[in-house]
């Protein structure tokens, strides 16, 4: 008998317990041996939010079995499970880029003929070959115009058209079924052109192509271009340091001469394109990206045979905008002995409009608190880059809407699945840690790197400065060595996942 279950007899002042009397009285994500019909038939019964789960046992030893675990997904993991949700994809389908390879690999009479390795090579030429004609395009047509907007509409129009008039030369080539397909999807495409659309989009249209400085984060990576961009258009004292893109993004923004009227415009631009990631997010939840998160999830949480004896009450801590606490209850149909304590998606999710009976948090992005604080040479609440920080943007964005209550109190393990460990992000494990008293507790770490992509000596080095930068906020506690401290406890481990 578990502790749990002695807490509630004696509460109630039974000798055993029924199904009923968990459900009434018993808590949240707990485990108690109830008795059914017939006295001597035993069960372990796991009362939950939104299911319950029914063990039969011949025994009393579950107490020991009972495991506690805080899973913490970053956008490794969805890639991993086949959603194709990179920044390089979502950018390659709002500029119609996606379309333009679509139609290289349909009109290519060898396309079939090719090795998987061999179409990675050709999607890649394809890419890079699309990318430069809409470049060339970008640049005439802005010439003509001179006006950012005018010139983006059209030449995104005008490629559009370019694709189509391309696989109608090429009809013969082409299934009906793939030509149909791939005529409505250019169409659609068109028409979205010709809606309202984001200065963002314009943004990173032409950081696309004119962000050239050299040793500094990739263009497509949003956050840090984010915080470029108001950093360019709030920060007086920051000079140009790529001259093309920086007057571009001047000509974009700054015809309201106003800075505070300027920064509710920029983030009420940021709305909208959170808007259009969003919809490019729910295109991608399939029932194979579910059926692959389940298989993930299960290999990961229950991964050996002691494991697979115990029942793992589960909080998850999920930075992507993708799957949810209603997926994983009415796709996932995760193992039985798997229970959902609490479920957080910490930015937002992608299904904000759908599914559920009320609007609750879109997708956010926002840049890191520390860097801005690092970065900023005035006091931070005067400075007009607050608002589009992680922190503001939780605080306005109402995420605790999907969070039915406080993850569990003690966990027994702390697993990272698909997280790059970024800078921005250690604000987030910095307060996971401190909850789960990780110098000075029993709570292990585990971190998983995908296996093929990632490099195990280049993941542990990440890990390693995660651990010290936590380290270093624990003041006279040697926090510094937590790396080690954790390897010498056996606390640590860095494992391989998928292939």
């Amino acid at each position: 008998m578990n502790k749990d279950t002695k807490e509630l007899q004696h509460r109630l002042n039974k000798d055993y317990l029924t199904i009923d009397d968990v459900k009434q009285q018993g808590g949240v994500g707990k485990v108690y041996l109830v008795v059914g019909n017939d006295l001597n038939t035993k069960y372990w019964f796991c009362k939950n939010k939104y299911e319950n789960i029914l063990i039969p046992t011949n025994d009393e030893s579950y107490d020991s079995e009972i495991k506690h675990q805080f899973l913490i997904i970053g956008n490794g993991f969805d890639l991993h499970c086949g959603m194709g949700s990179s920044y390089t994809n979502f950018f390659n389908e709002l500029f119609g880029i996606s379309l333009g390879i679509k139609v290289n690999e349909l009109i290519d009479s060898k396309w079939n003929t090719y090795s998987e390795e061999e179409k990675k090579q050709k999607i890649a030429e394809y890419a890079n070959k699309e990318n430069q004609k809409m470049k060339r395009k970008f640049i005439c047509c802005y010439f003509k115009k001179k006006d950012i907007s005018k010139a983006y509409r059209c030449v995104e129009e005008n490629y559009l058209m370019c694709c189509k008039k391309r696989i109608l030369r090429n009809i013969d080539n082409v299934s009906q079924e793939k030509l149909t397909s791939i005529l409505n999807q250019i169409n659609e495409k068109i028409f979205e052109c010709q809606g309202v659309m984001s200065k963002w989009n314009m943004i990173f249209f032409i950081a696309k192509f004119f962000y050239l400085k050299k040793n500094d984060a990739n263009w497509s990576d949003v956050e840090k271009m984010i915080f470029y961009v108001i950093t360019l258009l709030f920060d007086e004292q920051k000079g140009l340091s790529n001259i093309y893109f920086d007057r571009f993004v001047k000509t974009i923004f700054l015809a309201n001469n106003d800075k505070r009227d300027l920064s509710n415009e920029v983030l009420a631009e940021l709305y909208k394109f959170e808007k259009e990631f969003a919809k490019f997010i729910q295109e991608k939840e399939t029932m194979d990206y579910y059926e692959n998160a389940k298989k993930t999830i299960e290999q990961i949480v229950i991964k050996d045979e002691k494991i697979k004896n115990s029942h793992i009450i589960l909080d998850v801590f999920d930075f992507n905008y993708s799957l949810n606490e209603y997926d994983a209850r009415h796709f996932l149909n995760l193992n039985s002995r798997i229970s959902i304590y609490d479920w957080t998606n910490i930015h937002g999710i992608a299904d904000y409009d759908r599914k559920f009976d009320e609007e609750l948090p879109a997708p956010i992005f926002g840049v890191d608190l520390q860097e801005l604080l690092s970065d900023s040479k005035q006091q931070v609440y005067k400075d007009l880059r607050l608002k589009f920080t992680k922190s503001y943007r939780l605080s306005t964005n109402h995420v605790n809407l999907i969070r039915m209550k406080d993850f569990q109190k003690e966990v027994d393990v702390i697993t990272v699945v698909g997280h790059s460990l970024d800078k921005a992000d250690y604000s987030y494990f910095e307060a996971i840690f401190d909850k789960y008293n990780l110098y000075s507790g029993e709570v292990r770490l585990e971190f998983y790197y995908p296996q093929g992509i990632t490099k195990a000596e280049d993941y542990t080095r990440s890990i390693d400065a995660l651990l010290t930068y936590y380290g270093q906020t624990l003041h006279d506690l040697h926090g510094e060595s937590l790396f080690n401290k954790l390897m010498l406890e056996r606390r640590l481990r860095v494992l391989p996942y998928g292939e």
